[in-house]
Order: structure tokens, then C-alpha cells, then sequence
């Protein structure tokens, strides 16, 4: 049944940041230009505007409000857990791609087509990950497993430098074979954690992140590593190691911006600059953004 791919979406900049993701994927898409696409309000109906809806509808986009994320409303985070349970266990197709809005894409995503288990791309700095037991954040991470019944300790590599540390994703992009239920399993992580407040130091960013982080050690074996053309942060890209930080966007699959494609001439001082091409040429013409919070 294909794949699907599924966005959160609320009045204000989210709007524009949708409509790009939706083009990106009809013109560059490949194989997957034509799948389904789900845009989804976790907390309800927030005033997405008619001017939205009528690019939604063409460019073929579904969109879903409904009250999902009832539990922690003011916590924006948590919304696109809510929202990746609710697309594993409603949607028909095989494979359920789970996208942070502010990404686009350049090529035919053709690695997120798991045959099993999920795939996702590490993060790029440790941050809030770990070393392992000599590490400052250890405790953390082992209270973190325990809370959760894991066993399993996996660890992976940052993108960037290539630290070896605890297995730890970058949410932005999660692709998953829905029959196995990693998504619902996400939510209950997720969940488990929130209810015993087993937050970090220094607040409750991440929370997403890091109890995917248990997820996946659960599926360890079912886990795919996505490399840099996948969830590439653009604005990382002068500190990337080689190749990576040199990849014209025709290399690129999915790139993540985050805010920064709202800041009027970005793309144009990115070090090493960004070769020009049709992709470039095109993002351009939909540049700049709204500013994030701008409604």
C-alpha cells in the first residue's frame, strides 16, 4: 500500500513551512511524488487559513484536526508523538514517514521504504545524549531505560563529529513499517517518562527525542541509520565533515531548516555555498518564509 507521509500543521508559520513540504515532495518525490500526504492540528482547530486549504487541495494534501494531544496541550512538543500513533493506527499505508514540517525534499526518499522495523538519521551533536557510564548524563539515561524496562544500551555515532554515544535520533524524520507498531510504542515511551517526570537537568526539551531513544533500543535490531542525504540540517552545514558539508542539494534527499529559511539571503551565506541548480532555483522562489511565531 505505499507510504505515507505525515506533518503537524497550526496557524501561523507552520502553514507556509506545509506548503513547502508539499511541493517539495510533488516535484522531487520520484517514485513517492504521488503518496499520500497527511497534515494533521494535534489539539484541535487553530484557524489554518483558507488560503492554506486551497493549497492543500492542490497539491493534494489531507489535513486532520482533531484533539490528540489532550494530555499536554502546552507542550508542542509532544504533539507529533500523539500525531505519529494516531497515523500508525489509521492510515493504510505500509510504511508511515513522520516529518518535522520545517523540512523539505529534494530526491526520491527511497531508503525510508523499510522492509521492516524504522529508520532514522542520529543526531548530530551529544548534547543531552551520552558517552556512556564515565559520562555526566549516564545517570540519566540508565534511570531513563530503567523506568522504561529496557535492557538493551545500543549506541550510534554523531553525525557531526562522530562521537560515539548512546543511540539517540533526531526526530525530524522517522520512517517506520506500521504493522510493527514502533509509533504506538514511541507514545508509551513517551508517556511513561512524562509520568514520572524523568526530565533532563535542564528542562523538558527533547522529551520526544529522547523517548524515541528508548524506542529504538527496543528495536535495535529492526533499526536502520540514515545517512547525511537524509535529515540533512542545513544550518549544521559549514561544520559537517566532508562529503557531507559540500553536498549540492541534487545529492540531498530531505533537508531540515528549522527557522532559518526565514531569515531573508540564508541559502546565499551558507559556507561552502550551495551550487547553483534547479533545485536551489526553485526553493529560492518560495524564499523567504514567515518568520516562526508570525502569524
Amino acid at each position: 500500500m505505499g507510504l505515507a507521509f505525515v506533518i503537524c500543521v497550526e496557524e501561523g508559520s507552520l502553514e507556509e513551512q506545509a506548503v513547502l513540504f508539499a511541493e517539495s515532495i510533488r516535484a522531487w518525490g520520484g517514485t513517492h511524488a504521488d503518496s499520500r500526504i497527511v497534515s494533521v492540528e494535534p489539539r484541535g482547530e487553530s484557524g489554518i487559513s483558507d488560503a492554506t486549504f486551497a493549497e492543500f487541495e492542490r497539491l493534494g494534501v489531507q489535513h486532520r484536526a482533531d484533539e490528540l494531544n489532550d494530555q499536554f496541550p502546552k507542550y508542542p512538543i509532544a504533539n507529533k508523538v500523539f500525531t505519529a500513533a494516531w497515523a500508525e493506527e489509521n492510515l493504510e499505508e505500509d510504511v508511515i514517514a513522520v516529518c518535522d514540517t520545517d523540512t523539505f525534499f529534494c530526491n526520491d526518499p527511497v531508503r525510508l521504504d523499510v522492509e521492516r522495523g524504522a529508520a532514522a538519521r542520529p543526531v548530530g551533536q551529544k548534547k543531552r545524549g551520552s558517552t556512556g557510564p564515565d559520562d555526566d548524563n549516564d545517570a540519566y539515561w540508565s534511570r531513563m531505560y530503567e523506568i522504561c524496562g529496557v535492557d538493551e544500551r545500543p549506541f550510534t555515532e554523531t553525525t557531526r563529529a562522530g562521537t560515539q554515544i548512546r543511540a539517540y535520533f533526531n526526530s525530524g524524520l522517522i520512517s517506520v513499517r506500521r504493522e510493527e507498531g514502533i509509533l504506538g510504542q514511541w507514545l508509551a515511551d513517551f508517556l511513561t517518562l512524562m509520568d514520572a517526570k524523568h526530565f533532563p537537568d535542564d528542562g523538558r526539551r527533547n522529551m520526544d527525542q529522547l523517548a524515541f531513544a528508548v524506542t529504538a533500543a527496543r528495536n535495535w535490531d529492526r533499526m536502520e541509520i540514515l545517512q547525511a542525504p537524509y535529515n540533512y540540517m542545513l544550518r549544521r552545514r559549514p561544520k559537517m565533515p566532508e562529503p557531507d558539508r559540500s553536498m549540492p542539494l541534487e545529492e540531498l534527499v530531505h533537508v531540515h531548516y528549522r527557522k532559518w529559511l526565514a531569515v531573508p539571503g540564508f541559502v546565499d551565506q551558507l559556507e561552502p555555498p550551495i551550487p547553483d541548480g534547479e533545485r536551489l532555483r526553485w526553493l529560492k522562489e518560495r524564499l523567504p518564509l514567515r518568520p516562526p511565531g508570525d502569524s
